[in-house]
């Protein structure tokens, strides 16, 4: 049994950013919240990967501006889409790029993703992806590749030097919680409570303390919106009503407390969904208000577990989210 997490709760939160990849919103407006961010104080900036951008690609565009006390990661993106030569590549990349080290997240994905999408392999996914991590940094320490899993090969590969990317491991589902405990530099979180954020790094402590290693950070993502309006909340029920098209999802959201079975909102279009999820459930996975509702809410996933909170802004009526960054700025200073 581990102990509950104990944060000195004098600290100031680290608060990062998402670039966000709304439905139905400009592809381009990712530019616009990334030139946001640079005129902060923000810890982190995040670009994970849909169906827009090229999320390596997208990232060397977002970049330039950035304050160097300001650290990038890109991703999740999916196991199995890329070789671990591809990721490597792409990191040193945006390094040259930028001048700085550039971080790199992992997530399982989905198999109408990878299988659909990509034409990869989907299953065995915590095998895969323990495997993906050990090649991958063979390769960022600056050793010649030499290996050979039962799912992922490289021999004979060698980058130009070392660098120092962390590998971080969305942390969705009881495998990949256990496979971040014992593997990852870094454990994200997405769309979940406190109380959830306290009962994960419980599990990711005793899965690090099982292989003697300390828990891994926890980074947790967090919608946003500091207009409390029909287009605000519409986005990010939409991007809810997306999400609940996926069992697991679906598993989880009805585990939150909006006290339904959510299978006929799945069974809807998108646009009747959006229409259809309960406040209940948004107000738990997202922060919704005020700077004093986002203030709170931040605090709240700090004292349950988070070291850092990146939250994801609407952005529908806050052009370049700077009226809700500007609020949170003042978090971080």
């Amino acid at each position: 049994m581990t102990e509950p997490w104990t944060g000195d709760a004098q600290n100031v939160p680290r608060v990062g950013v998402v670039l966000p990849l709304w439905p139905r919103q400009s592809p381009g407006e990712i530019f616009e919240v990334a030139a946001t961010v640079s005129r902060h104080p923000f810890a982190e900036m995040w670009l994970g990967e849909m169906g827009t951008w090229d999320a390596m690609s997208a990232m060397a565009a977002c970049i330039s501006g950035l304050a160097e006390r300001t650290t990038a990661t890109v991703g999740p993106v999916p196991v199995g889409v890329r070789t671990p030569v591809d990721l490597a590549l792409g990191l040193a990349t945006l390094g040259q790029v930028s001048g700085r080290a550039v971080d790199l997240a992992l997530g399982a994905s989905v198999a109408s993703i990878v299988a659909g999408w990509h034409g990869r392999p989907h299953g065995q996914a915590p095998e895969r992806t323990r495997e993906l991590i050990q090649a991958l940094r063979q390769i960022l320490s600056g050793e010649v590749t030499d290996f050979a899993g039962a799912h992922v090969r490289t021999s004979g590969f060698r980058l130009s030097g070392p660098m120092r990317s962390s590998v971080a491991l969305a942390a969705f589902g009881p495998s990949m919680v256990r496979l971040a405990g014992e593997v990852a530099d870094r454990a994200v979180l997405n769309q979940v409570t406190p109380g959830e954020v306290a009962r994960i790094r419980s599990e990711l402590t005793e899965a690090a303390a099982n292989v003697g290693r300390p828990c891994p950070e926890v980074v947790v993502w967090m919608m946003s919106s500091l207009r409390d309006d029909p287009d605000s909340v519409g986005q990010i029920a939409r991007n809810v009503a997306i999400y609940l098209r996926q069992p697991r999802y679906r598993s989880m959201y009805e585990k939150l407390g909006s006290g339904r079975d959510l299978r006929s909102l799945a069974a809807m279009s998108v646009s009747e969904a959006t229409r259809a999820v309960p406040r209940s459930l948004l107000d738990a996975v997202a922060a919704i208000g005020p700077a004093a509702v986002q203030n709170s809410r931040i605090d709240a996933l700090r004292r349950a577990g988070a070291d850092v909170v990146c939250v994801v802004p609407a952005t529908a009526g806050d052009a370049g989210a700077r009226g809700l960054l500007a609020e949170l700025a003042t978090v971080c200073q």
